[in-house]
């Protein structure tokens, strides 16, 4: 008996991103021959049937994706995985209220979580730093500061800095 195909697919980019256009490559080791077919699919839809395919997603979410790997020598073999498919763009409040309610008690943005690699500085009023972390984690709850309007700038990884205001209310 032939060993199987070990069946593996990359996203490139890593993580996906709404909106813009990924590769998908097939990283097998065919195991016995070498691999001539391959089909793509998600959910009951071909997507390519060939050894990279392009790849594009309008929602947020996590797909299933499944490659079918043929060989040479007749054996099949399959792999399914997940894309994450994560936002363009990440959401900034206008307003937090760290008042131990369970509700909007940390400065969160929406969807950061997809994107670790981030820098996060506060100001207040005067310019002064009143926070900073890096791979900062939605978890901020305005220390001890007193209610009012302070500035952030949040660095994400290769995009363009988020600023803003953001209202401080206890």
């Amino acid at each position: 008996m032939l060993p199987p195909p070990d069946v593996e697919f990359t996203t490139i980019p890593e993580p996906a991103v709404v909106g813009i256009p990924l590769e998908l490559p097939d990283q097998s080791t065919p195991g016995a021959g070498s691999v001539i077919a391959w089909t793509w699919t998600m959910d009951v839809q071909v997507l390519g049937t060939e050894s990279s395919i392009p790849a594009l997603f309008e929602d947020v979410g996590t797909y299933t994706v499944c490659l079918t790997v043929t060989t040479s020598n007749q054996c099949v073999a399959e792999e399914c995985g997940p894309i994450e498919v994560i936002p363009a763009e990440v959401v900034a409040p206008n307003i937090f209220t760290p008042n131990n309610d369970g509700k909007n008690d940390a400065l969160e943005f929406l969807y950061l979580e997809f994107l670790p690699d981030n820098h996060l500085t506060v100001r207040n009023r005067w310019g002064s730093l009143v926070y900073e972390k890096s791979g900062y984690r939605n978890n901020w709850f305005g220390d001890d500061l007193a209610e009012g309007v302070y500035y952030y700038v949040l660095r994400i990884d290769g995009r363009e800095p988020k600023e803003g205001y953001v209202h401080l209310v206890r």
